[in-house]
């Protein structure tokens, strides 16, 4: 059986995606746009095999839900259909991460995900990361037949002149103060309606973790269980956390390394597109970045150790090449203006000198990231979040709550800090890095969705997960 693919994200890192390319399109809008409290017809998708059943459609909200008038925005809707000969009425509902990629994409990747046995499954994109409202900083220059930009890809992100410009130019057709997490999940709950759905089941990764709590939070009334993979809570303060939440986790992959029995700056490349020699310019924070972000998976991850032995020996290439490419794919995925739209209201404006030096000192990202993002969010609108927004999330919803021992990003501590204040929630700690999902992990989900009781779940096939075997250096492994 083929297993789910997704891609959950946080503060711009990709993870994993569809492996086709249609995945990416966005449904098309099937029905005429629907006043807000309408019903919402679906029909089947144009990008998507008639035999899965799959039906997409468009609904409409307004920007600006309390006011209730001006500009609209077309959310695309995706519901796979259970398959089973006995659905239930509860959907699951799937929280993308990010913030900034929109939930439909993952519906390829979603069609044979043995939860769909029994229930629907839900995709809804968040507002700014799809169709004509989505915030993306893409260069509008930039040629999307040009090769690859190496240099560019391989540098750290969040350019505070780049951003600016983009704030700029999308801030001419969004009211960038409208795009916050709250509003979102009000959207969701619109949405659920209209497609008649009751009660529903959620489940969110990274920060479709967070919008999951605030849902419950906001319309906890109508969520029969969640599923949170890889916790970001509000003491997160995103990205501050990054430094010390990746340092944690190279150090602790490095121990399981030197543990494993099968353990043993100008850069010339040559293009992986045009075969053409390249030289590019490896800083320190790059190569630092780079680290984090194939630390979210646990198969990149674990060729690492392998990566960084051959970059200390000065071949530095191959580590090159991985970097750019994930850095490429991170932020051609992500709509970087919802991005900031969430996050500067939500976590930067929060963040104290006293935190940067407290959180990022003795890590080997250091502080480059969270300053840059801190200097973005100077200048960037910030919505309006209720005055309790960042307090914890305390609900009566049977909450099953993964975490990877080595997540670079959201650590199980983070989980550990949610489940402390439901009044029933299950902390699974399991042997994976940000990638929680397959095999043993899609099958706890089936059992938790059929029977929500933490407390009586059987977790023992996690004692048996291990993460992927180590990649040996190249000289080793002849």
């Amino acid at each position: 059986m083929q297993h789910r693919v997704r891609g959950w994200t946080l503060a711009g890192l990709v993870l994993a995606w569809p492996a086709t390319g249609a995945a990416l399109q966005a449904p098309a809008a099937l029905s005429a746009a629907p006043a807000p409290g309408a019903t919402l017809e679906l029909a089947l998708c144009p990008h998507l095999a008639p035999e899965t059943g799959a039906r997409c459609g468009t609904y409409h909200v307004w920007e600006d839900r309390d006011a209730g008038s001006g500009r609209r925005l077309g959310l695309d809707v995706i519901v796979l259909p259970a398959t089973g000969d006995d659905p239930q009425p509860d959907p699951m509902v799937f929280l993308a991460g990010g913030p900034g990629v929109g939930a439909t994409a993952f519906a390829p990747g979603l069609l044979d995900w043995p939860v769909r046995t029994r229930r629907d499954i839900v995709l809804v994109d968040q507002r700014g990361t799809g169709g004509d409202h989505r915030l993306a900083c893409d260069d509008p220059d930039r040629d999307p037949d040009a090769p690859l930009d190496l240099q560019a890809a391989i540098d750290p992100g969040f350019d505070l002149d780049a951003l600016l410009a983009c704030r700029d130019r999308i801030g001419d057709r969004a009211d960038l103060d409208l795009y916050t997490t709250p509003i979102a999940m009000d959207d969701l709950d619109e949405v659920l309606d209209a497609l008649g759905y009751g009660a529903v089941n959620l489940l969110g990764g990274s920060y479709g973790t967070r919008a999951g709590l605030v849902f419950m939070r906001r319309h906890g009334d109508r969520v029969r269980c969640a599923i949170l993979e890889g916790v970001a809570p509000f003491a997160m303060r995103n990205p501050l956390m990054h430094a010390p939440a990746a340092q944690r986790a190279i150090d602790l992959l490095f121990d399981a390394c030197a543990a494993d029995p099968e353990q043993p700056a100008l850069v010339d490349v040559t293009h992986p597109q045009t075969g053409e020699p390249v030289q590019v310019r490896l800083s320190r924070e790059a190569f630092a970045e780079s680290v984090r972000a194939m630390s979210y998976m646990s198969t990149t991850a674990v060729g690492l150790p392998a990566l960084i032995h051959a970059a200390h020996g000065g071949a530095y290439e191959t580590f090159v090449l991985h970097g750019a490419q994930t850095a490429s794919g991170v932020f051609d995925a992500i709509a970087m203006g919802m991005l900031l739209c969430v996050t500067c209201p939500a976590d930067v404006v929060h963040i104290t000198e006293q935190d940067v030096l407290r959180y990022t000192a003795g890590t080997y990202l250091g502080d480059g990231r969270v300053r840059r993002q801190m200097a973005i969010c100077e200048q960037w609108p910030l919505g309006e979040l209720p005055p309790d927004y960042t307090d914890p999330v305390a609900v009566d919803v049977p909450m099953l709550i993964i975490s990877g021992l080595y997540d670079p990003v959201t650590p199980p501590s983070f989980g550990e800090l949610v489940a402390a204040a439901q009044a029933s929630a299950r902390h699974v700690v399991v042997p994976r890095a940000h990638d929680l999902w397959g095999g043993c992990l899609d099958e706890l989900e089936r059992a938790f969705l059929e029977h929500p009781e933490p407390n009586v779940l059987d977790t023992s096939c996690v004692e048996d997960m291990t993460l992927p075997p180590f990649v040996l250096p190249l000289e080793e492994a002849r």
